[in-house]
């Protein structure tokens, strides 16, 4: 790379720092010691400085091994499913990446139909989030959307009250507003998994449709320290302006209950769809929670926006190697039908 284009690609890099001339050798030097994609180096990852690389900037043997393992690559982001939906791991997470006592979290279910029919359809992430030895998680919690989704004529459970309307599949378990005002920790991440009834304006957003119903998973970060509640919405499929005006108005009214004090959504969006055609969005939302924790003054989603799809893929495959320090791959796969991105 000549001297004009590393000064360039410093600065898109790191905006907030005055790159000159006098400054190549000390980029260069800085580069050639890390390794670091360029995408990679703009943000604090959650994993180690040149994980899964070799001096070249390229996968090492082990990271390789993994990357040609189809078999191994597939199970590995079915169970990162199952750990979106596991607040007592991704808790753990929290604690060994960004620090102990500062996050805490919990699961959310919102539905566009009525437990009826939830129990009738057979639903993808019914089987990978909800079910577990043929019966619900007791931390899970059920919610459905206000009438953005479902017209005038609502389940009267669209206004979001205090209730607790998991009661129709489990009885064990507290109200979700009980975990959400318990909790004693500045941050609150909370696992958003929804099934959508299948209408226009989401048919390019999610994947897994099935039975006209489609699902998806995202997640919201509350900072309890701000007047009111900061929200920040960590979604990875973002892209079309409507889709986050209807979640967030829904999620602020969620949340505000919960809380039982006034809750916002920061004013911000993304129209670049992070996540690319690949089919992870629970992967995406736990990594970008990490990035938002650990860049609390960078805009994460306008930042990685900037960059080409070939890294933010790239960063995904080695966030996931990375996570199975965390999550199990014994017993068989789920689907193992799932577009991974290549190297």
């Amino acid at each position: 790379m000549s001297d004009p284009d590393l000064l360039r690609w410093a600065a898109k890099v790191c905006p907030a720092v005055k790159f000159g001339k006098d400054d190549v050798d000390a980029v260069r030097d800085t580069v050639k010691k890390s390794y670091r994609p360029v995408a990679e180096m703009s943000l604090k990852q959650p994993f180690p400085v040149n994980f899964g690389l070799g001096q070249n900037g390229k996968p090492n043997k082990a990271f390789r091994e993994f990357l040609d393992d189809d078999a191994t690559k597939h199970k590995l982001f079915e169970e990162m499913t199952m750990v979106f939906g596991n607040p007592a791991i991704i808790n753990r997470v929290l604690d060994d990446v960004v620090g102990k006592n500062k996050v805490c979290s919990q699961l959310l279910i919102l539905v566009t139909h009525t437990p009826k029919e939830v129990k009738k359809l057979h639903l993808p992430y019914e089987k990978e989030l909800l079910l577990r030895k043929g019966k619900l998680e007791p931390h899970t919690r059920l919610f459905y959307f206000t009438s953005q989704f479902l017209g005038p004529k609502t389940y009267k459970g669209t206004t979001l009250d205090d209730r607790d309307l998991l009661g129709e599949f489990n009885n064990a378990g507290k109200k979700f507003p009980s975990f959400i005002k318990g909790c004693k920790q500045p941050y609150i991440s909370v696992s958003v998994a929804y099934y959508a009834r299948r209408i226009p304006p989401l048919d390019e957003l999610f994947a897994w449709p099935q039975k006209g119903l489609i699902g998806h998973a995202t997640r919201v970060l509350i900072n309890t320290r701000t007047t009111p509640a900061t929200l920040t919405l960590v979604e990875s499929s973002s892209g079309t302006k409507w889709w986050e005006d209807v979640l967030k108005k829904d999620l602020s009214i969620i949340i505000s209950n919960a809380l039982g004090r006034e809750a916002q959504f920061e004013d911000e969006s993304c129209d670049t769809v992070l996540q690319g055609n690949s089919q992870l969005c629970a992967t995406w939302s736990i990594y970008l929670l990490l990035l938002n924790l650990l860049n609390p003054k960078a805009n994460v989603t306008d930042t990685l926006s900037k960059y080409a799809q070939k890294d933010r893929d790239r960063l995904i495959l080695r966030f996931g190697y990375f996570m199975k320090k965390y999550v199990s791959l014994s017993g068989p796969a789920l689907r193992g039908d799932r577009l991974i991105p290549g190297w």
